[in-house]
């Protein structure tokens, strides 16, 4: 079988990017050899946790022959590829940026005289780059990790969980935020600690620094996952949403994005356009405990069906082949 090559920048513990390739390794290691690589400075994070190796040109280290794997179009690839002698190249597009994903196609195709495979994260990425073929992977998730718990709070609970960007908030976050706790909803924000200047001091709010816990010890405190971002921003896929389906949460979200491949309105959660529908779909959740007992096996059902043993399989072949 061929080594499969993993490539990305390893720049953040917390972006989806790095933990889509980490997965990867894990799933593609039970079966045959995988390397991780990196022409960045690794963060520090992953010492000692993964096996990244740094590429240096200069010494003769980087990846050679097999499979390799670009886990994103947006970062700066070496000359080295010109000596890598691949038999495959994929490039994972994972952006809403397709004029990365032909910079990075049309570098491999001189330098290595190859045509790079490409894999979607979503039918909306496939929607901006219509003129290139190749088959759509959902970003995979642990389901060991992420599985539905018996919630008992206190206080019905509405949390959100993001890498704390600008562009991972609404600038309306602040007001909904303010109405929801006004309404008595308890909040968990492990995401907004730029935004808590603005926000009150108030017993049902509590702010967490970005991994402050584990993604799911903290999803799991909540009842409902909440998700929007910046106007401007647009989620490629939106790994954390499906995380919070498989942890057995109703989502609410904004009606755009990748993850609208996986949550339908009224499966799982529900889907909104505007701010004026968030509170009456979190009061449904709140006050009808048979709807909420509903959306969260949903959540928790299409979550499996996705990322089943089946669905895993298929992408595990297709790097491997």
């Amino acid at each position: 079988m061929a080594t499969v090559h993993l490539i990305n920048p390893f720049w953040s513990v917390e972006g989806g990017s790095q933990q889509r390739a980490l997965l990867l390794f894990e799933l593609l290691g039970e079966h045959t050899e995988v390397q991780l690589w990196s022409e960045y400075t690794i963060h520090p994070g992953f010492h000692g946790r993964y096996p990244i190796r740094a590429i240096r040109p200069e010494v003769g280290q980087f990846p050679k022959g097999g499979n390799i794997v670009f886990v994103g179009p947006y970062f700066t690839v070496g000359l080295w590829v010109k000596q890598a002698a691949a038999r495959r190249v994929i490039i994972i597009f994972n952006t809403d940026n397709p004029t990365d994903l032909r910079l990075l196609s049309e570098g491999i195709r001189k330098n290595m005289g190859l045509k790079p495979e490409v894999v979607f994260s979503s039918k909306l990425l496939r929607t901006m780059a219509p003129e290139i073929e190749g088959p759509i992977h959902h970003s995979p998730i642990d389901l060991g990790r992420f599985r539905p718990v018996l919630r008992q709070n206190e206080s019905f609970t509405v949390g959100k969980l993001c890498r704390d960007y600008e562009t991972k908030h609404h600038p309306d976050d602040v007001a909904l935020y303010r109405a929801l706790l006004d309404e008595g909803f308890r909040l968990r924000l492990m995401s907004a600690k730029s935004l808590e200047p603005d926000l009150p001091r108030h017993p049902n709010l509590e702010i967490l620094e970005v991994g402050a816990e584990p993604a799911e010890k903290f999803l799991n405190s909540l009842d409902v996952f909440f998700y929007r971002t910046h106007p401007d921003y647009v989620e490629a896929f939106g790994r954390v949403v499906v995380e919070a389906m498989a942890c057995g949460l109703p989502v609410v979200a904004e009606d755009r994005h990748g993850y609208t491949d996986v949550l339908e309105h009224g499966k799982g959660g529900f889907l909104f356009k505007d701010r004026a529908e968030v509170l009456p779909m979190l009061r449904v959740l709140r006050d009808d405990s048979a709807e909420y007992d509903r959306q969260s096996g949903i959540a928790a059902r299409v979550a499996q069906e996705i990322f089943s043993t089946d669905k895993l399989r298929e992408q595990i072949e297709f790097y491997m082949r």
